[in-house]
């Protein structure tokens, strides 16, 4: 009984897991000092959303939604992403990765769930492993790898607001070759909100989506060289936003790829392995001002290439691990109302790093620490800026017990500014604006990051974890809007403070009373005791904007392996949050609680490779009307039903 419910159900993460984000190497989660969220493959496909930004909102992530624009991004710790359509993925404070390398966007809803076998989220700094951008977190997402005979499925569904979907993969190995490959393609008409108003143009025309892992595995299996490819399509009829109404035939259109060509490998017998890998990630925003998109309005672009190498040598006592980075980006802009357009730059950065581990009282006692410098040159219509930065990390994990972990961590980020906030001139002038002009004085922001807490992993049956958190952040990059309509970009003189408490819980009850189900609530919450500070220069006495008091995730999995049946439900709360808008100023928006119902039966097996099966989704059931972003409407009640064909 207990052997079949490992096999169907979605475990929670046990202390041997191995995880890869925290040091960009093998680890078993007993070592690691941070605090790690793992989401598995069965998850995923379970969730009812079908991209990353409606699996983290499960998972108690803050998630700021632009749904029109098709573009949402993350905030983890009270650090906030800037709008990631707007940016190519510049200026993060949260790295998205793809398979421990940049994604080369922020808009976590540009990767939809298909081919993906587990996402990996630190909390906290990693800056230490990933440079600039990881100041408030990462978050990795691992594409499936194929390994046994030939497995596959297709999938197609309907839905509220004319919605349709289609996904199919398959994946595998055959002899010294694996290979994993899937595509997606969604599309909907305007949807309603709750309040029962149609958001025009936000109709969805197409999104396509498709992943790829290959990969050719030799010498007993200690080496791979893998391809791993991505790509992202989305047109939008419009910007979703109230403002769509001074032009309704307004029309977005969304690429992202990337891919990257690694070798892996390890000595036989011995304490070495190694890492060598070639990325490139390209990212376009283009807008329209009409449906045929012939009239060219803004458009981003950014490119992004890169290499990473890494050598890792573990001793049992003590393991080193060593590496550099090269990356360059290339960024252009154009924009039909600015007389000074384009806009064109790039920047180079190098980096170094040494991560150490030391092993104690039988691998009971962890202690890590380590050391990455960085160096980047910014060149924009022919101005320079070079910029140095250093940081260090420190952690220790202690396991008194075998399913007990007690860790600490104190980490620096820090982000550094981007070509356009250095040397950006950009004249609205004569569509009545303002001219938005770059500071080369721009110095980097830093903040400084320390938790404590638990990890609790008692039998199958309780999993607990506690985390408290302090970061606090210097140097702040901000717009300056204090020559209004003109503006620049400054550091805030002001520190800002985030600190609380992160939880996730969860029992099951199938498994303590030894039932041949999973029954199994649970909760997942982030609540800010300290939310000191700004983002907005100038600005005092106000918490940070945007970060509500309390974010949580709770519900229940009820998991029936003889029923074939499997149902969640789940209510996410965010709580109140400060705004500001020119010339509005502050405000607070209310909080709000979603909830959703997912509910997956198997309807046949036959061959016992076969398996036919029906899903039925419920999004915010009760029709919530809520805000995220203010004049950026969000859906109403929708459902979703399809059917799932899986081989192998």
């Amino acid at each position: 009984m207990a052997a079949a419910q490992d096999e169907t159900r979605p475990t929670s993460a046990t202390l041997d897991t191995v995880v890869v984000t925290a040091t960009r190497t093998e680890e078993k989660l007993r070592e690691v000092t941070t605090n790690v969220t793992i989401i598995d493959e069965q998850t995923i496909q379970r969730s009812p959303g079908s991209t990353l930004d409606s699996i983290l909102k499960r998972e108690g992530i803050q998630i700021l939604e632009y749904p029109g624009q098709g573009t949402a991004t993350v905030a983890i710790r009270g650090v906030l992403n800037d709008l990631p359509a707007l940016s190519g993925g510049l200026g993060l404070r949260n790295m998205l990765l793809i398979d421990g390398r940049p994604a080369g966007t922020g808009n976590v809803a540009a990767v939809t769930k298909t081919n993906i076998e587990r996402i990996e989220i630190i909390r906290g700094p990693a800056g230490i492993a990933y440079g600039s951008q990881a100041a408030g977190g990462v978050i990795n997402v691992i594409t499936k790898r194929g390994a046994g005979d030939l497995s596959g499925h297709a999938r197609a569904g309907f839905g509220s607001w004319s919605y349709n979907d289609q996904e199919a993969g398959i994946d595998g190995r055959a002899g010294a070759f694996d290979y994993s490959l899937g595509l997606f393609h969604s599309s909907m008409d305007n949807y309603t909100t709750g309040g029962g108003i149609k958001a025009e143009g936000a109709d969805n025309k197409g999104t396509y989506s498709g992943s790829a892992n290959l990969g050719y595995n030799f010498l007993d299996d200690l080496h791979r060289i893998g391809l791993t490819s991505r790509f992202f399509r989305n047109q939008l009829q419009g910007t979703g936003n109230w403002f769509s109404t001074w032009n309704p035939d307004e029309n977005i259109k969304l690429e992202n790829e990337s891919f990257d060509l690694n070798y892996a490998g390890k000595s036989e017998d011995g304490p070495l392995s190694w890492q060598l890998k070639y990325f490139h990630a390209g990212d376009k925003y283009f807008v329209y001002a009409d449906r045929a998109r012939t009239v060219n309005e803004n458009e981003t672009k950014v490119d992004l290439d890169g290499v990473q190498g890494q050598l890792t040598a573990d001793f049992g006592l003590l393991a080193l691990t060593g590496g550099l980075d090269w990356q360059k980006q290339d960024i252009s802009s154009y924009s039909s109302y600015s007389s000074l357009t384009p806009q064109s730059s790039d920047m180079y950065n190098t980096g170094a790093y040494l991560l150490g581990k030391l092993r104690l009282l039988d691998d009971n006692l962890i202690f890590t620490g380590g050391l990455r410098y960085d160096t980047f040159e910014h060149s924009a219509t022919g101005n320079k800026k070079k910029i140095d930065n250093w940081s260090p990390t420190f952690g220790a994990a202690y396991l008194p017990l075998e399913w007990l972990k007690l860790r600490t961590n104190v980490s620096k980020g820090f982000r550094t500014p981007t070509p356009l906030e250095l040397v950006l001139d950009m004249d609205m002038t004569s569509q009545g604006g303002g001219r938005t002009i770059g500071n080369p004085d721009l110095d980097p922001e830093y903040n400084t990051s320390y938790e404590v807490g638990f990890d609790v992993n008692y039998g199958s049956s309780l999993t607990f974890g506690l985390t408290y958190f302090n970061t606090d952040y210097k140097n702040r990059i901000s717009q300056d809007f204090s020559g209004y309509p003109d503006t620049t970009y400054l550091n805030a003189d002001r520190e800002v403070t985030a600190a609380g408490l992160e939880m996730n819980a969860s029992f099951d009850f199938g498994s303590y009373l030894d039932w041949p189900l999973r029954f199994e609530p649970y909760v997942k919450t982030t609540y800010y005791t300290k939310r000191e500070g700004t983002t907005q220069l100038g600005d005092y006495g106000y918490g940070i904007r945007r970060v509500p008091k309390s974010i949580t995730a709770f519900g229940l999995d009820l998991d029936y392996p003889d029923w074939g049946l499997f149902a969640n439900l789940n209510a996410t709360h965010v709580g109140k949050r400060i705004e500001n808008q020119y010339p509005i100023g502050y405000f607070e928006l209310p909080s709000y609680t979603l909830v959703d119902l997912t509910v997956e039966k198997v309807l046949a097996e036959f061959a016992d490779k076969h398996k036919l099966s029906a899903k039925f989704a419920a999004q915010n059931m009760f029709d919530k009307d809520y805000v995220v972003v203010p004049e950026y409407p969000t859906p109403g009640a929708s459902v979703y039903f399809g059917l799932k064909y899986e081989f192998n």
